[in-house]
């Protein structure tokens, strides 16, 4: 995804001689990535162009830099780099004129995925749905693991027409995607539902999988509880 960000300075030379900035540069057209997260250790590559108030690029020198200590950027490249987590900003500048921040989430480092309980779920006859899905994200210790996401798949029996479902979870979908406490669980829980009306299948299958923001699987995503209904 791209956004126009217009330099923090960019009113008062609306009204200017293009002149007065030497090479005409009114704006930094800068590139975000489309989820701005990163994990300890991660870098991601940002970039920008120097824009004159005719749309077109030139030639410019364009630095950045940070006031955080939880991310650090390569002043002559836009590199950054997950140092710890937190919330961090990244800044454009090209000579005296700078953009607006670029805000960036680091997440602590996600090691393993874990499913602490097993992966073997009964469901009682009478119950209209299954205990919560146990999902542990492991790391460092003592590190909050907040902000990552675990996304949950009923995978079988396959289902070509969702409406037809007749398991979902607590979103009434047959995928869901949910954020992590800083203990790395779910933030909230997550079950398989019967949908009313409709006769549950003797088993289902739910994948979990987790993500690094780079978009590389966590290690141990891929594994699968299997739901057995009384």
């Amino acid at each position: 995804m791209r956004r126009l960000l217009p330099l923090l300075a960019a009113a008062a030379l609306a009204c200017s001689n293009i002149t007065d900035v030497g090479n005409g540069v009114v704006e930094l057209d800068v590139t975000i990535p489309s989820r701005p997260e990163l994990e300890v250790g991660d870098t991601v590559q940002l970039v920008a162009r120097a824009v004159d108030r005719n749309g077109e690029v030139v030639a410019a020198d364009i630095t950045w830099a940070t006031p955080d200590t939880t991310i650090g950027v390569v002043a002559s490249t836009g590199q950054v780099t997950g140092l710890a987590p937190g919330p961090g900003r990244v800044q454009a500048a090209e000579g005296t004129l700078v953009s607006d921040f670029l805000s960036f989430t680091v997440l602590a480092r996600a090691d393993s995925l874990a499913l602490p309980a097993g992966g073997a779920v009964t469901v009682a006859a009478d119950a209209p749905s299954s205990a919560p899905l146990a999902v542990t994200l492991l790391g460092a210790p003592d590190v909050s693991l907040a902000g990552h996401r675990i996304i949950f798949t009923i995978t079988a029996p396959a289902v070509a027409d969702p409406a037809a479902r007749t398991l979902q979870f607590p979103n009434g979908a047959l995928a869901d995607t949910v954020t992590t406490a800083p203990d790395g669980t779910p933030s909230i829980a997550v079950t398989v539902d019967r949908v009313t009306g409709t006769t549950a299948p003797a088993t289902a299958t739910v994948t979990v999988e987790a993500f690094r923001p780079s978009g590389a699987a966590v290690p141990g995503s891929g594994q699968a509880f299997t739901i057995t209904f009384e």
